[in-house]
């Protein structure tokens, strides 16, 4: 983020608001992490993760944050159909409205 405008930092950070707000509305996550990398390429590669003191269900699968409090780890063994990952991403799709930046 160092070699960024101050226009492309305002924007970022103006849609990580609405995806918090969103993301909020939607699933209620306890907390957020980011992270913003660019270690193989040279763009800006960010992540955006909500976390969960208490376990969620979504569709009929619950989901669980095993480390909330700690680090994130991706959990290899889980899996989610296809066509829950795509209601996933309606929601929070329906629930975002970004705003112009000036």
């Amino acid at each position: 983020m160092a070699n960024t405008t101050s226009e492309e930092q305002k924007e970022l950070f103006a849609i990580i608001y609405e995806m918090k707000k969103g993301m909020r509305n939607v699933f209620n996550p306890d907390w957020f992490n980011y992270a913003f990398l660019g270690n193989e390429t040279k763009h800006l590669h960010g992540h955006f993760i909500p976390r969960y003191a208490s376990q969620k269900e979504f569709e009929g699968i619950t989901f669980k944050d095993k480390l909330y409090g700690h680090n994130y780890q991706t959990d290899h063994n889980f899996s989610v159909p296809p066509e829950v990952i795509e209601k996933i991403r309606l929601a929070i799709q329906e629930s975002l409205v970004f705003i112009k930046v000036d």
